[in-house]
């Protein structure tokens, strides 16, 4: 009966199969060994947008990513202190909320420690040990005289809060307010903060078997549901129809939602990064760039593919892909443990730009982009790689890891683009397009390279054109 939690718990690997509390036991039990003093991961206090009277937040994730890592948590109001020198039993310490049966009422089953009895001892929640494997439960309430006692005996804690570089200090860099806040209540009681996500991370971005297996999963599901999707696309009408039917696709496949909100952009709104309108109409001239995940427990896909809307790519178009493809296959066969982010991006936009030369500009091609450099150095129009975890861009938010070495067991993004006004002559006929290209797979690092999860999703033109095909198409004008 523990599956009914789903909305407050997320199992590793996304099953309830009754090992959850042995892999988040191992999990905390590897980072124990990692902290070098006793450590406080503090949840938010409140769901996401809970701060404005008008938010109304669809289900999704509702805890710090750490936090879900080590304990499953998807509910506002926990914190979990982790004392490496304390004798057995008494390292992990979870701080649970007060049952509100008023609240359970209008939003469903919650955890929460029994403390309706002021007179008696607050009851553990049983559920919640049973899930987490965490037996000593105190309540939420008593966290500000715990931390008062450890004041007593310690000057410094360990704290999950991301800094911005070495020894930024007390400067207001956490991208969570209520997380500085309380680094200064702490500094009020006497107890200096240490940021410890550095060992956090570097536990965590390493995919464990249960987060891969989710990994695979999301993969999948993106698969499934693109593979569903292609056929459709000349029969959208506007950007509304093409990402509601992907998104469709992928929800009905999974029971944890989506990555991230999916972008539709045809034609020139596909220059716009982060394009959020998804409602102007299709033109069957154009491209169509769609960026969709989806999530299975606590990880997700995170794919980008563009295609023609009329079926088949002009041969501008076809140029144009053909590079941003090549970029991306570059990208994928440089990618090793010890290599990092900032070079590999570095050495891919340069490759790009080489194809562009060669395959282009050099056959009399002449573009416009908005990131274009007047000193001539190589445009960047966006990073190549992220990494994914916990969430669809996990590590630290200031994106240190750009500069750290790449280990068996992350995943990270593959996606080159291409944006901006591009014309050329071909065959005696003008083509002049606004174009945005990207294409996204995901790619995790093995011992001598990485591996590919998302090659089964087409992005080759053969393959895409061929699951495009519909007799709508042959009458498509060519430009």
């Amino acid at each position: 009966m523990l599956e009914a939690y789903s909305q407050v718990f997320i199992p590793p690997g996304g099953e309830f199969d009754g090992k959850s509390a042995g892999i988040l036991r191992a999990r905390r039990g590897a980072l124990l060994a990692r902290l070098p003093l006793p450590t406080l991961v503090q949840g938010p206090e409140r769901e996401p947008g809970a701060e404005f009277s008008w938010w109304s937040a669809p289900r999704g994730q509702a805890q710090d990513p750490e936090m879900v890592y080590l304990t499953g948590i998807n509910q506002p109001g926990f914190a979990l202190f982790l004392d490496p020198t304390a004798p057995e039993g008494e390292r992990e310490t979870l701080f649970v909320p007060a049952r509100d049966l008023d609240r359970e009422f209008w939003n469903g089953l919650a955890f929460g420690m029994d403390c309706s009895d002021p007179a008696s001892p607050a009851k553990p929640d049983e559920a919640l040990a049973a899930l987490t494997g965490i037996g000593r439960q105190l309540p939420a309430a008593e966290l500000p005289a715990f931390l008062d006692r450890l004041a007593k005996s310690r000057s410094e804690v360990g704290f999950y809060f991301h800094q911005y570089g070495k020894g930024s200090g007390g400067a207001r860099n956490e991208l969570r307010d209520d997380l500085f806040d309380l680094s200064e209540k702490l500094a009020a009681r006497g107890l200096k903060p240490r940021s410890v996500a550095p060992e956090c991370l570097a536990q965590r971005v390493a995919l464990d078997e249960p987060q891969l297996r989710a990994a695979r999963r999301a993969q999948e599901i993106a698969r499934e549901a693109f593979a569903e999707w292609l056929p459709r696309v000349a029969s959208f009408a506007d950007e509304n129809e093409a990402f509601r039917s992907l998104e469709h696709s992928m929800l009905r496949r999974t029971p944890w939602g989506l990555a991230f909100p999916t972008i539709a952009a045809g034609g020139a709104n596909a220059c716009v990064l982060h394009y959020v309108r998804n409602d102007a109409p299709l033109d069957r001239r154009d491209l169509l760039l769609v960026d969709f995940g989806a999530r299975w427990g606590s990880q997700s896909s995170d794919v980008t593919r563009t295609v023609p809307v009329g079926g088949k790519f002009d041969p501008l178009q076809r140029i144009l892909y053909g590079v941003v493809l090549d970029a991306q296959e570059f990208h994928r066969s440089r990618v090793a443990p010890g290599r990092k982010l900032r070079e590999l991006d570095a050495e891919t936009w340069a490759h790009l730009e080489k194809l562009l030369k060669e395959r282009f500009f050099d056959l009399g091609g002449r573009a416009e982009r908005p990131y274009d450099r007047k000193d001539g150095s190589t445009a960047r129009p966006h990073g190549v790689s992220h990494l994914i975890g916990e969430t669809v861009h996990d590590g630290d938010p200031f994106r240190l890891y750009m500069d750290e070495e790449l280990r068996p067991g992350m995943t990270i993004s593959n996606e080159p683009g291409l944006y901006g006004s591009f014309e050329m002559e071909i065959d005696g006929a003008l083509y002049r397009r606004k174009i945005g290209i990207r294409i996204e797979n995901d790619l995790l690092l093995t011992e001598s390279g990485c591996e590919d999860l998302s090659a089964g999703i087409p992005s080759r033109i053969e393959e895409i054109e061929a699951l495009l095909w519909s007799p709508l198409t042959e009458n498509a004008p060519s430009c």
